[in-house]
């Protein structure tokens, strides 16, 4: 018969290295100094967390299709047109949009 382990080990880290040292990596990173793979390398730290830190207000992806003021306007005719009953295509929308 099997039995249950009594003792487990933890098996993963959380966390071991200090905040001075992910402060010290974003700053060469957002300097330019370093890439953010190669300050993760240098500071012994996740590749994800240095690479999640370092953005800071940037958007990540590509940019939008549609300017912000022309979608709001899209939105807000179809919310109209369900409002009014009408249903709207796919083809309407996009001849709207102008794509």
């Amino acid at each position: 018969m099997f039995q249950m382990v009594r003792k487990y080990k933890k098996r993963n880290i959380l966390r071991n290295y200090s905040q001075e040292a992910l402060d010290q990596a974003l700053e060469e990173v957002r300097g330019g100094k370093l890439s953010i793979r190669a300050a993760a390398k240098k500071y012994n730290i996740p590749r994800s967390t240095t690479s999640e830190n370092s953005v800071d207000g940037c958007s990540l992806g590509r940019p939008p299709a549609l300017p912000t003021k022309v979608k709001d306007t899209l939105v807000s005719k179809a919310i109209d047109a369900a409002n009014k009953g009408l249903g709207v295509s796919r083809l309407h929308m996009t001849t709207k949009a102008g794509l």
